[in-house]
């Protein structure tokens, strides 16, 4: 309905303008439209405080419902800001829906994430005191470039608790002075046993094995030679 205005003549008691009851109606009419706006009968919890939209009922939300598939629109060129923040942090959605400050934080460069920091410019994943673990759904950790260290003879590849179980490759080669073969292993009999393999290498500290197949359970595959010492030290 469009506002309705009471005709109050050219001048006092002129008799030009509305009769008393014409003019209340309008009234009327106009109150009636506003309250149904603000809530009906019984008015809404709104208010409106020089800039502020807040509401009168303690601990009240404030909800914005487009009717149909309307939606909420804000002006991009606009700032939607926060009244506590944690700089350059990124919000998240709670389990009740909130929109909540979380504790990833991304100023541009690194988003950080409690103690693990990926940083897109250097492409540097690190954490400053827990270990970083890749857990792979399919099993797999697969890798495109090289695997270095980032300093010469300072890092290992598995430890004396976790060692890795095969190492598949087509060269290795020992920068260093020395090549450890930390267990020893004597094949039981010259046909060996489940899991032996062509070109396996070992030594019992008597004897230097090598594998000429894979075990089957009747093929000899293992050959040996003795290992001799000359010299003294």
């Amino acid at each position: 309905m469009a506002k309705q205005l009471v005709n109050i003549g050219n001048s006092a008691n002129d008799g030009a303008g509305d009769p008393l009851r014409t003019a209340f109606d309008k009234i009327n009419d106009n109150f009636t439209e506003v309250y149904t706006e603000l809530g009906g009968s019984s008015l809404s919890n709104i208010s409106f405080t020089g800039n502020t939209i807040g509401t009168d009922d303690t601990n009240g939300n404030l909800t914005l419902s487009p009717n149909g598939t309307g939606a909420i629109v804000i002006d991009t060129s606009k700032n939607l800001r926060f009244t506590t923040h944690t700089d350059n942090a990124v919000l998240k959605f709670d389990a009740d829906g909130n929109v909540a400050i979380s504790t990833i934080v991304d100023n541009g460069t690194t988003v950080t994430m409690g103690d693990v920091a990926i940083n897109g410019t250097t492409s540097t994943l690190s954490t400053t005191t827990n270990d970083i673990n890749l857990t792979p759904g399919g099993g797999e950790v697969n890798v495109t470039g090289h695997i270095v260290s980032d300093t010469t003879n300072t890092k290992d590849l598995g430890s004396a608790a976790n060692s890795w179980r095969n190492l598949f490759a087509t060269l290795v080669k020992s920068t260093g002075d020395r090549f450890n073969v930390g267990a020893s292993y004597s094949p039981a009999t010259s046909k060996g046993a489940s899991g032996d393999q062509a070109g396996d290498f070992a030594f019992d500290g008597t004897n230097f094995y090598y594998a000429t197949g894979n075990h089957d359970g009747t093929t000899d595959i293992w050959v040996k030679t003795p290992w001799t010492t000359t010299g003294t030290w």
